[in-house]
């Protein structure tokens, strides 16, 4: 059931490797983005647009899936209806054309914008678990899920600027990976090229040389819906983790915690550092034997 499976994951979250989440969002970005600046501008640019959109529209649906490790890794998938912020929610046309490609039932979402709602006991329940424990998050391009997280789960208010938000989530949650940008710059593995950074194209390129004790069970993924979106996340993280302890010459995780190397020293907070603060470069220079 739709309860115990949150349970499940609630109750795997103190003992997880890594959580990983997805939303499904009733809105995106505008397109317009700016095409010249420093890199730093640019995830300013893409900060703020982020930003906008998620005070503007309402996230519909949050996925998590826990990743532990119990004699061969375990996953637990879930997924809430996420409460909205405001009693204001702006749904454009083709945002009402995306819930009904993907099946999503609208009338179950509204549901649960009641006060005292069993989805409203749940988002309290994960910020609770989240705030708790502080687990490593894993997200795919995740900009905007984080920012969803943030102030749809954890009721956080969003600041104005990158730095401010970078502060905030130093601070206050643990560890957060992204998938993409950590298959694409490598950090002591072979990158991947970008042409495969989605996350479904990703995986069919990691399971290229199968890593038996790093897969779990098989995938059954429904696309955009937000627990098997997550799931897929987490496989591509254990994928990356596999490569990792083969380029690396030792274990990634002890006692299905995160080592040192790479978790602690590849903080890659999705776009808030710019490469040359992006601290993948001790893990390249420990692969590699060079500084």
């Amino acid at each position: 059931s739709i309860m115990s499976q949150v349970d499940q994951c609630l109750g795997d979250i103190q003992d997880a490797a890594f959580v990983a989440f997805d939303f499904e969002f009733a809105g995106l970005p505008a397109k317009t983005r700016k095409q010249q600046g420093t890199s730093q501008e640019l995830h300013e640019d893409a900060y703020v647009r982020s930003r906008a959109s998620v005070l503007k529209y309402s996230a519909l649906e949050v996925g998590f899936c826990t990743v532990r490790w119990a004699g061969s890794w375990v996953v637990s998938s879930c997924s809430i209806l996420v409460p909205a912020r405001s009693r204001l929610v702006q749904l454009d046309m083709g945002s009402l054309q995306f819930c009904r490609r993907a099946e999503f039932d609208m009338n179950a979402w509204l549901d649960a914008q009641d006060q005292g709602s069993e989805q409203q006991h749940q988002a309290g329940a994960v910020r609770e678990a989240i705030l708790a424990h502080k687990p490593v998050l894993a997200v795919h391009n995740g900009l905007l899920d984080l920012l969803y997280l943030t102030h749809c789960i954890l009721r956080w208010e969003l600041p104005e600027t990158l730095q401010g938000f970078a502060s905030l989530v130093l601070q206050s949650l643990g560890p957060v990976l992204d998938t993409r940008h950590i298959a694409l710059a490598g950090a002591g593995i072979p990158a991947v090229p970008e042409e495969h950074a989605t996350l479904n194209r990703l995986l069919d390129y990691l399971r290229r040389d199968p890593l038996p004790d790093w897969t779990p069970a098989p995938l059954k993924l429904q696309a955009h819906r937000a627990a098997d979106d997550a799931e897929a996340t987490a496989h591509a993280l254990l994928l990356l983790c596999g490569r990792w302890e083969v380029a690396l010459q030792q274990p990634i995780l002890v006692h299905g915690w995160p080592y040192a190397a790479p978790f602690r020293r590849f903080l890659y907070c999705l776009h808030i550092y710019d490469k040359p603060h992006v601290l993948h470069l001790e893990v390249a220079s420990m692969a590699h034997g060079s500084q």
